[in-house]
């Protein structure tokens, strides 16, 4: 009798243990949810914004190096090719060693595949532009689940390896360059390609596939990004040096397979990139050094500047809060707090741990794999911008040139959500977790709204965006201004200068109807008018003969961002003025 009563009481001690289970569970499912909704929305934003927007002017740029690298194999522009089809001598000598084919010549193999151009011939269809853009996205979209995979293999835990790729993408930047840019998105996919192989081959004890998928990793991290921006061989080596300074410090010490296989994936990917660039060979220590030199005061336009926060900052010797203004900006905040954090963290327990060692409380072999993660995601973050400003590097276009930084601390807000939710387990209430993937979520949301125009966007520090920092600094919205202009009024596009205006060729190819003239919807034109489309950049100017017509604008937060302007002006003014300072 005495067991017939005590029964009916253990039906609440089941249902408070069932709880105690299902509820952090529960909680995990949906931070996962959250993290993978966010990936799978922003992947589809790239995709679809790729085959959205417009010629971007390092584009046309890089189809005349590759056309001339087919021809003569020298990936330069004509102006640096003499009637033998050899280099000319330039000033500074390593101009002709700064850039590789490695990411033209694969999204051409890619078009190729698609039907889109024949092999050998460089095409500037609608098609081909198309199919190149959707290799930028495709490249960006991988780096970023390599990334998140090398978190996995540096934290242990698949939620803090998903939370960290879906973090990548929700960087505007990051989404918003890979839906275009031919240069320095390559160049910080292959970093982040090179950095998640590091980060595998010495993060722990890996099975014999791992350490395979590591060195492919590094293959295709320094292919891409030495064979791209051939200065960065440096980022590269410096890499090695850290992790041959660290290795007598590491708790589990690596393997010589884990040492070998990432040094013997970057040897071929360098052997790749000394390949398609073999007319460079016959001056191989120019190529290495010149291409650095070059690199650092890159001989752009002297009197361009970039607008950053309401202050016209010169390419050439900016100022050093320049950079830190962008990049502190682009990236949200959220994610910047956290990797603030991961930082603070990675530091001060290093520190702590090497004192233990000085006062033999702790083993000499004091640093776990997340703190060697931790030590290249910072590399990646920090060395090459901090050389940047102390060197005087000339510096322009926003964030893009150093679009590789960002993915070294997004590696830091990963290590920072490991410490916080699994690691420490400061955050102890099990339905925080969930809230932590939220943020992730809202930036999705936010760069919905700037689409395609993505990488536009600043978080709440930069304070109003309109008027006082550039935006499509790249021209890619020529296309969509040129699609709102009606039919039957000519239209001309530039972005500096008025020699430089043109019919919208690079624009128009992509529409097929433009909408009818409707008073209702559009000011009157006056007779003999035209439109001009032009892209909003501080340093440049509409005539003064013209008169503002309309602007494309994109909302972010409490205002709206003009990304193209188009303006009403007489057919025989069409000409721009570099407005003086």
């Amino acid at each position: 009798m005495t067991k017939l009563k005590k029964a009916p009481l253990m039906l609440p001690q089941i249902f408070l243990a069932a709880k105690r289970v299902v509820k952090p569970i529960a909680a995990l499912v949906l931070f996962a949810s959250i993290s993978a909704v966010t990936a799978l929305w922003i992947s589809g934003q790239i995709i679809q914004g790729s085959q959205l927007v417009g010629i971007s002017s390092d584009e046309g740029i890089h189809l005349g190096r590759t056309a001339n690298w087919f021809r003569t194999g020298w990936y330069l522009p004509p102006r640096f090719l003499d009637e033998n089809h050899n280099a000319r001598e330039v000033n500074p000598p390593g101009r002709i060693h700064a850039y590789g084919p490695s990411f033209s010549v694969s999204a051409h193999v890619f078009n190729v595949a698609l039907g889109r151009e024949e092999f050998g011939r460089i095409s500037r269809s609608p098609e081909a532009f198309d199919g190149r853009r959707l290799f930028t996205a495709l490249l960006g979209i991988v780096a970023s689940v390599a990334f998140g995979f090398s978190l996995y293999s540096a934290t242990g835990s698949r939620m803090i390896g998903l939370w960290s790729g879906a973090a990548l993408l929700a960087v505007p930047a990051w989404a918003g360059y890979a839906m275009f840019h031919p240069k320095d998105l390559p160049v910080a996919a292959g970093l982040t390609f090179f950095v998640a192989g590091m980060v595998i081959a010495f993060s722990g004890k890996k099975s014999r596939h791992a350490l395979i998928f590591a060195g492919l990793l590094c293959l295709i991290g320094v292919y891409f990004s030495v064979g791209t921006r051939t200065a960065l061989w440096v980022y590269c080596a410096s890499a090695f040096i850290l992790i041959l300074l660290t290795i007598p410090f590491l708790i589990t010490r690596p393997t010589i397979e884990a040492v070998l296989a990432p040094i013997i994936g970057s040897i071929a990917g360098f052997a790749l990139v000394m390949a398609l660039q073999y007319r460079n060979m016959a001056q191989f220590a120019d190529w290495l050094i010149g291409s650095v030199f070059v690199s650092v005061a890159f001989p752009a336009a002297q009197r361009r500047t970039t607008l950053t926060a309401g202050i016209p900052v010169s390419w050439h010797n900016p100022d050093w809060w320049y950079l830190p203004a962008w990049m502190g900006t682009a990236i949200p905040t959220f994610i910047l707090l956290i990797s603030l954090f991961g930082m603070i963290w990675a530091f001060w327990s290093t520190i702590i741990r090497a004192r233990n060692v000085a006062t033999k409380q702790e083993s000499w072999r004091f640093l776990s794999r997340t703190h060697i993660a931790a030590l290249l995601f910072g590399q990646l973050a920090f060395m090459l911008p901090v050389a940047a400003i102390i060197m005087n590097s000339t510096m322009y276009g926003g964030v893009r040139q150093h679009l590789y930084a960002v993915p070294g601390l997004v590696g830091l807000a990963g290590i920072g959500m490991y410490i916080l939710v699994i690691n420490k387990n400061i955050i102890k209430n099990t339905w925080v977790l969930p809230l932590m993937a939220l943020p992730l979520l809202f930036s999705a949301y936010e760069q919905s709204k700037l689409h395609p125009f993505n990488y536009i966007y600043r978080n709440t520090l930069a304070g109003p965006v309109d008027g006082r920092r550039e935006t499509d600094m790249h021209g890619v919205g020529d296309r969509i201004g040129a699609e709102q202009t009606p039919e039957g009024i000519d239209i001309f596009c530039t972005r500096r200068q008025a020699n430089r205006a043109n019919r919208c060729a690079g624009a128009l190819q992509w529409i097929s109807e433009r909408p009818r003239f409707d008073e209702s919807l559009h000011p009157p034109i006056a007779e003999g008018n035209v439109l001009l489309v032009m892209r909003p950049m501080a340093m440049y100017s509409a005539p003064n003969e013209c008169s503002l017509w309309q602007d494309v604008t994109r909302p972010l937060r409490q205002e709206h961002i003009v990304v193209v302007r188009v303006f009403e002006c007489p057919a025989d003014q069409i000409v721009l003025r570099r407005r003086r300072r």
